[in-house]
């Protein structure tokens, strides 16, 4: 039976722009509540409501439908906006010791610049006992459907009976563990990259590799689309990641977008394979493998991208794709330099950025 109880730990940022915080420390940070301190989920929000109607102004729009390229000029402007709220959410049978631990580790991290002390007003962390009646109201109110091409939209699975999709492969994803939810500018990215390589078709089975998957929302969508085209292209998908929850999350998506008895076939058969890897040091260790991939998505830390840079353009098959993500926009050349130096077999075919946030679409030459 789950706690009663869970714990909220608060981090407020009046200014970043004022701290020596960066983006990629913030990434850090939340990271590290679900990997080191088990937190279930994490709400993060810097625009309110107030903000968001004095921006759309006069502008009207019937049905309460606001057309994408508003949506994208809130987000955008959300992105960028100097304060800062985020919210780490602990319901585990640990969930106590676990936010204290994180307090702890937050605080530490947090002020360990000369520039700020534990007086300053610019950040504050606060810790707090909640009623665990309230959090499927809590998440079921944050989360709604994420549009990104008439080929996907991100569906939070609580609404699958309910809500009507337009696109052609709605994606349910449980959005209760922090794991990947679409919402993310990165994983954004990856599923736009993957809406324009839906023409691509194989004339056999062909693999897909979805390295530090999380949810698994990236490998299920391209499975998911393979299905419903009944097509051969990425027919096969192997979802990886060094945490154990993370898969466990990725198993229950993929119940969600299959029905139960296909989605343990599909298992069975090894249409898809859940894999973990020990070793929280290196993904690729998992992988000694006789497979290759046409397809591969590596949405994790630039600097896991970099060391794992030999290994995934091993594993590509030529003419495959790599959808590189999860680095902030001053990442993505250093980046794409690593993957392109000393290495003439890969090529840049695309780059996107959406708010602080860009992604590259690299390919394998023929020989």
């Amino acid at each position: 039976m789950k706690n009663i109880n869970y714990y909220l730990v608060t981090l407020e940022i009046v200014d970043r722009e004022a701290t020596d915080l960066t983006l990629g420390d913030i990434e850090r940070v939340k990271e590290s509540s679900m990997s080191q301190f088990n937190s279930s989920g994490i709400e993060e929000f810097s625009m309110n409501e107030e903000e968001v109607d004095q921006m759309l102004g006069d502008r009207s729009y019937s049905g309460g439908d606001l057309p994408y390229q508003t949506l994208l000029e809130i987000d955008n402007t959300n992105t960028q906006k100097k304060s800062l709220s985020l919210k780490f959410y602990f319901d585990s049978d640990s969930a106590y010791g676990d936010s204290a631990s994180f307090v702890e580790y937050l605080t530490s991290f947090i002020f360990a610049s000369d520039k700020l002390d534990k007086s300053d007003k610019l950040i504050s962390i606060n810790r707090e006992k909640k009623l665990y009646e309230d959090w499927d109201k809590i998440w079921k109110e944050f989360y709604s459907p994420i549009w990104v091409s008439p080929i996907f939209e991100i569906v939070p699975s609580f609404l699958k009976e309910n809500y009507s999709s337009d696109s052609l492969c709605p994606v349910y994803i449980y959005p209760g563990q922090g794991f990947g939810t679409g919402g993310h500018e990165t994983t954004h990215l990856c599923l736009e990259f993957l809406s324009e390589l839906c023409s691509v078709n194989s004339d056999s089975d062909s693999r897909v590799l979805d390295f530090g998957c999380g949810s698994g929302i990236l490998g299920i969508a391209a499975l998911k689309y393979a299905w419903k085209k009944g097509i051969s292209t990425w027919s096969v998908v192997d979802l990886v990641d060094i945490d154990e929850k993370a898969l466990e999350n990725a198993r229950i998506n993929l119940d969600w977008n299959f029905e139960k008895d296909v989605a343990q076939k599909l298992l069975d058969q090894k249409s898809v394979n859940l894999k973990l890897n020990s070793n929280s040091n290196s993904n690729s260790s998992l992988l000694k493998t006789d497979y290759s991939y046409k397809l591969i998505f590596a949405n994790i830390l630039m600097n896991v991208l970099i060391q794992e840079k030999n290994f995934l353009n091993s594993v590509l098959e030529e003419n495959g794709f790599l959808i590189i993500s999860g680095l902030l926009k001053d990442q993505m050349k250093p980046t794409l330099d690593e993957y392109l130096e000393n290495n003439s077999s890969l090529k840049l075919v695309s780059q996107r950025v959406k708010g602080d946030w860009g992604a590259l679409l690299l390919q394998k030459k023929t020989r």
